[in-house]
């Protein structure tokens, strides 16, 4: 959006900085304009244009205004600075579902952010609170380097509708909900960063779900190695703890299922009979040797093998 006085030109990002200018010159040049919810542009630009010119220097004190009095600055940014690649995943993540514009209105709430809405906690994502209020577009799912995202968290500030104190607002809730999801290690104690064969298993098998939570919220992975950072946060943007907690149970069951069938194929079952102090023998090898029966009657067949073959 630009303001253009006689080829002279003011840039807004949001409707937000568009009002704010508008407002402004409209103090300054005493034209009593008459504001809506959203600013006819056209219509304001040709009322400001006859009403009075207008120099690039007061232009430029406006713009330097704005950006000083009505935007975050740099240092509200270092909580972005925690070298914490979880954190900032789950933040982007967070920001870009929940800052989509939604087709209920009232849901939406007729103002920015604020805090706790309608008198609510706000632990409950969508129940409890309107959207948020910062610029959805900045989130862009095709951008993987994680640099990149943090920059567009930025953006989504600086572009979006919420004033400044419901932008810190925003902010205090990031850090409020954060809490307890790092707290909850479901899947981070079980999934191995280093075991690739079970994060592909894992991500092949929550691309195989019916109707997987925030599917097309996150970013797509450019790595195998980076596909265990969105699984991660696949969870992370799991609100209940009873559905994060059922859904892993599903994925360990799954998996142990996998590595059984893995193991046992080229195997045949076989029935055999013993007496109860040579199975008593039998458990005390296993727990010696931390095996499971059927592996440690394997290994006595083999080393036997060995000896009379040499």
């Amino acid at each position: 959006m630009k303001i253009n006085i006689d080829n002279i030109f003011l840039t807004a990002s949001s409707q937000r900085e568009l009002r704010y200018y508008f407002i402004q010159l409209d103090l300054k040049l005493g034209t009593q304009y008459q504001y809506q919810a959203t600013i006819d542009f056209v219509h304001f630009y040709e009322h400001l244009r006859s009403a009075h010119q207008i120099t690039p220097q007061e232009l430029a004190k406006l713009k330097e205004k704005f950006e000083k009095e009505e935007q975050l600055q740099p240092d509200e940014f270092k909580w972005l600075d925690k070298k914490e690649e979880r954190f900032w995943n789950w933040a982007w993540s967070f920001l870009a579902l929940y800052s989509q514009p939604m087709n209920n209105y009232l849901e939406q709430g007729p103002h920015a952010f604020t805090g706790y809405a309608y008198g609510f906690p706000m632990d409950n994502y969508r129940l409890d609170y309107p959207v948020i209020r910062i610029d959805y577009r900045a989130f862009d799912r095709d951008v993987t380097d994680l640099t990149k995202r943090i920059e567009q968290i930025k953006l989504a500030f600086k572009s979006g509708e919420a004033d400044l104190q419901s932008q810190r607002q925003i902010i205090q809730l990031i850090h409020h909900l954060w809490k307890p999801v790092f707290s909850n290690k479901t899947i981070t104690k079980w999934m191995k960063i280093n075991n690739q064969i079970q994060i592909d298993w894992v991500w092949d098998y929550l691309q195989d779900l019916e109707n997987p939570p925030h599917k097309n919220t996150l970013w797509f992975p450019s790595t195998e190695a980076e596909k265990y950072s969105v699984i991660v946060s696949f969870f992370d943007l799991i609100e209940e703890d009873d559905t994060k907690q059922l859904l892993t149970m599903k994925i360990k069951k799954a998996w142990s299922q996998k590595k059984f069938r893995d193991k046992s194929e080229g195997k045949k079952a076989y029935s055999i009979s013993m007496s109860a102090k040579t199975k008593t023998r039998l458990d005390q090898l296993t727990d010696h040797y931390e095996l499971k029966i059927t592996d440690m009657i394997e290994r006595l067949i083999q080393d036997a093998h060995k000896i009379i073959n040499n």
